[in-house]
């Protein structure tokens, strides 16, 4: 490597969303970390203004767990001291991480605040120096100091150590040579005192520092701090479990077992069946898989609910006896199962549009790399060919782009932009860049337009992509010589704009006509690269997110938008 700017690309980043925030924490730590202690600076000063605004974005318990979850090793004093000087918890893991020379502990010890070196008094691979300089700061073991008291002395000091873990409490460093023992035995009320002291201090923080306390599981008892409020269950979201040869579930992961071990599926409430699928007591007197079976679980809030199972028969391999079921149950958020399932189908399509667009994209911005010669002189037979590939991996993610939008759409994620636009006009124009296309094949619109403004509540350029869509698809489709007359009127509040559906489609039926065929590929003249039947369909969806509709009336295609109740002047005509 002849530089080094990985720290360069990590800043140039930017933080969107929480997921963002903690790689960008774990990158700039493992980089940091590595750095030479020489190379400390002004050119360091933007990484360590980066990784405060990340502290200011991410918890106390986000934070730590990435320190101490990702196993890198600090080997930088700076990052060190940088960090003690954050909570109590990060200052333990951070010096937990750091692997130091003995010389640079040495410089580092009197930087760090007086809770950073009570935690590192605790490592024991510190040289003899570094422990003798801790010492002389004041920071000892804790423990009993050693008594000077007379041994028959009834007067001995009752030293109690009380010591509390990370939560934030100040550490209270005792020296041996300033414990005397008092004159008479401490009477015990004032022991009770101090401790009733302690608690109430714990109980004052945990009040004003939520988000440090620790994670509540569901098996943890809590003692009574008052801090249940900043408290709420988790809920168990998926579990795989074993059923013996009755269907009684004997064994299960281990954060709900205790819930749900000793429980039948055959005698639990079914709630839907997915298809001619048997109900579970049936699958399993049958010995048949349980597909998708929605079954209520009750009991505690973070078990109870609707759940959805899919299990499989076991059998002996010895003996082929059936020996019960393994599965996975997966929550389920229903306000309605359809909507729920349809909803969840939803975000996994987006989810996977979004993984295959980051290759997409990838690919695109290598080939554009290689035809600008952007690295160097390129052969014009290669610069053609990534030319090439850059063209197609640009229609694909225009494809990419149709499929999130239409999963959107459907959804109800987001609709078109609210605004006015006239459709008469949007509707001319759109006919008037379509026409010279047509003439070659002597085809074209028949456009009987009204000559007054029609306003429908679309932002203009939702509007005109939503009319491009519907008059390219169709022109595609029209042969020689055919005419698709078009008429615009507006009848109670909602504007009608009437296409004539051209010959080869008018043998369709309606699902024919907005099915997207799996090998069907978008024409020259198209508004999409998934053929006609998924374009009708992202027609439809735009029109219904407006409140409108596309349908199919006759040989006609039909689209409604609601007019505009008090247009504005400004309306542009074209």
């Amino acid at each position: 490597m002849h530089f080094d700017d990985r720290l360069d690309t990590v800043l140039r980043q930017p933080v969107r969303g929480r997921e963002i925030a903690r790689v960008q924490y774990v990158q700039l730590l493992d980089l940091l970390g590595k750095t030479e202690a020489g190379q400390a600076g002004s050119a360091l000063d933007p990484a360590y203004e980066r990784l405060s605004a990340l502290t200011a974005e991410l918890t106390a318990p986000d934070r730590e767990k990435l320190l101490r979850g990702s196993g890198i090793k600090l080997r930088n004093p700076a990052l060190v001291a940088f960090l003690a000087e954050d909570d109590t918890a990060i200052a333990s893991a951070a010096i937990a991480a750091a692997e130091l020379e003995e010389q640079q502990w040495l410089d580092l010890v009197p930087a760090l605040p007086v809770a950073a070196r009570g935690v590192l008094r605790h490592r024991r691979d510190l040289g003899p120096a570094v422990e003798m300089r801790l010492e002389r700061l004041g920071i000892v073991d804790r423990g009993l100091p050693p008594t000077e008291v007379d041994e028959a002395g009834t007067g001995a000091a009752e030293v109690e150590e009380i010591r509390i873990d990370e939560v934030g409490i100040e550490e209270i460093e005792v020296d041996a040579a300033d414990v005397t023992a008092p004159d008479a035995p401490q009477p015990k009320p004032e022991r009770e005192s101090s401790i009733g002291e302690l608690v109430r201090r714990i109980e004052t923080y945990r009040k004003s520092h939520p988000t440090a306390a620790v994670f509540n599981t569901s098996d943890a008892p809590r003692l009574p701090l008052g801090d249940t409020d900043h408290m709420s269950p988790q809920l168990v979201q998926r579990f795989d479990f074993v059923t013996d040869a009755m269907g009684r579930i004997v064994r299960a992961d281990p954060d709900c077992a205790p819930m749900v071990v000793g429980t039948s599926l055959g005698t639990l409430d079914v709630r839907r069946v997915a298809g001619s699928a048997p109900l579970p007591k049936d699958a399993l007197r049958l010995r048949q898989p349980i597909e998708g079976q929605v079954i209520v679980l009750e009991g505690a809030p973070s078990i109870g609910g609707n759940w959805r199972i899919d299990a499989a028969p076991l059998f002996d391999a010895a003996t082929g006896r059936y020996t019960g079921h393994a599965g996975r149950a997966h929550r389920l958020c229903i306000d309605g199962a359809s909507g729920s399932k349809a909803s969840e189908m939803a975000d996994r399509m987006r989810q996977v549009l979004h993984e295959l667009r980051n290759p997409a994209g990838a690919i695109q911005m290598a080939s554009e790399f290689i035809q600008q010669q952007a690295g160097g002189p390129v052969t014009h037979e290669y610069r053609a060919l990534a030319a090439t590939i850059a063209s197609d991996t640009a229609t694909v993610l225009g494809g990419l782009d149709e499929l999130d939008r239409l999963v959107k759409f459907d959804a109800g994620v987001t609709g078109l932009e609210p605004g006015e636009a006239d459709l008469a006009a949007c509707v001319a124009e759109t006919a008037g860049l379509l026409e010279d296309t047509m003439a070659q094949r002597q085809s074209g619109f028949a456009a009987d337009l009204p000559g007054t403004v029609l306003p429908v509540a679309v932002a203009k350029t939702d509007l005109e992509r939503l009319v491009w869509r519907l008059l390219a698809v169709l022109a595609s489709a029209t042969g020689p010589d055919e005419k698709l007359a078009i008429t615009l009127t507006d009848h109670a509040g909602t504007s009608r704009l009437a296409i004539d559906l051209p010959a080869a489609l008018r043998p369709l039926g309606d699902e024919e006509l907005f099915a997207a065929q799996a090998n069907e590929r978008g024409p020259a003249l198209s508004a999409g690269m998934f053929g006609l039947g998924f374009t009708l369909r992202l027609a439809a969806a735009e029109a219904r997110s407006a409140g409108g509709a596309l349908r199919r009336d006759g040989g006609h295609l039909i689209l409604e938008l609601p007019i505009r109740t008090a247009p504005s002047a400004n309306i542009s005509s074209r």
